[in-house]
C-alpha cells in the first residue's frame, strides 16, 4: 500500500520525474492486467487499478484529512449504498447465476476459444452490472488510500510508525475476521428493502478494508524487523573463535 504502483512516486520524488514514472507504470500495469482480463481471467483487477490511478494526480495536493474521508467513502460506503440501491431497485441474482454456470462449464471442460469466449461475456456482463458501479469505487477508494498512506506516512522510517502499524495489525484483523464472517456464514443475506442490505455490506467491506491493513501493517512490520536483525548480524562483532 505504500506506493499503490507509483503513488508515493508523485507523493515524493521531483514532478516531471515523478510523473513521467508514475504514467510508464502504470501504462505497463494496464498493459499486464488487459492481457491477463481478456485473455485468460476477466476478474482481474490490474487494469481498473490502473485506469482509476489516471486521476491520482488530482488528489496530490489536496488535504490529509479530506483525501482520507473520500477514501474511506469510496471504499466502504460508497458500495453499501450501491448495494442498498441495487437492492431496492429490485435488481435480480439470476443473470450472475446464469453466467457463473456458464464459466464455470467452459472453464472446466472447454476448450480455449470456449473459454476465451466465456470469458468475455462475463466480462461485459460485470462491466454492465450496477454492483460493478461499487467495485470500481472501491478500486478508486484504495488508491487514495495509498495515496494518503504515502503523504502521511514517513514509510522510509518504519521504527517511528512500528506501534502504529502493530495496532493497524490487530485491529485490522479483527475487523477483517467479523466482516468476513458476515460472508462465510451468509449472515443478513437476501435482506429486502434499502437499509439492511447497506449495512450488511457496510460490515463485508469493513472486513476486506480490515484485512487489507492487516496485511500492508503486517508486511511492513515483518519487512523492518528483517532489516533491524540483518543490521545487528553485521555490526554484531566475531568471537575470537571465527564464531
Amino acid at each position: 500500500m505504500e506506493s499503490a504502483f507509483g503513488s508515493s512516486s508523485i507523493a515524493r520524488a521531483p514532478a516531471a520525474r515523478a510523473t513521467r514514472l508514475f504514467y510508464r507504470r502504470i501504462g505497463w500495469l494496464f498493459l499486464i492486467g488487459a492481457a491477463h482480463g481478456w485473455l485468460l481471467w476477466c476478474f482481474d483487477i490490474l487494469r481498473f487499478y490502473a485506469l482509476w490511478a489516471l486521476l491520482l494526480p488530482l488528489f496530490v495536493r489536496m488535504g490529509l484529512r479530506r483525501l482520507l474521508g473520500i477514501a474511506l467513502f469510496t471504499i466502504v460506503v460508497a458500495p453499501a449504498l450501491i448495494s442498498g440501491l441495487r437492492r431496492w431497485l429490485g435488481a435480480s441474482d439470476d443473470s450472475e447465476a446464469a453466467f457463473n454456470a456458464l464459466a464455470l462449464t467452459n472453464f472446466s471442460r472447454g476448450n480455449y476459444s470456449e473459454v476465451l469466449a466465456a470469458n468475455w461475456k462475463y466480462d461485459w456482463f460485470l462491466t454492465l452490472s450496477i454492483s460493478q458501479i461499487g467495485y470500481q469505487l472501491g478500486i478508486a477508494g484504495r488508491l487514495l488510500l495509498g495515496l494518503y498512506a504515502a503523504r502521511a506516512l514517513d514509510l522510509g522510517n518504519l521504527e517511528r510508525h512500528r506501534a502504529m502499524l502493530v495496532r493497524c495489525l490487530v485491529a485490522g484483523a479483527i475487523v477483517g475476521i467479523a466482516g468476513n464472517a458476515v460472508v462465510a456464514g451468509h449472515l443478513l443475506a437476501g435482506g429486502e428493502g434499502f437499509w439492511l442490505p447497506v449495512a450488511r455490506k457496510l460490515l463485508v467491506e469493513s472486513g476486506y478494508l480490515g484485512f487489507t491493513l492487516a496485511y500492508a501493517a503486517g508486511a511492513r512490520v515483518v519487512v523492518h524487523e528483517r532489516a533491524v536483525d540483518s543490521r545487528g548480524a553485521r555490526a554484531r562483532p566475531a568471537r575470537p573463535d571465527g564464531s
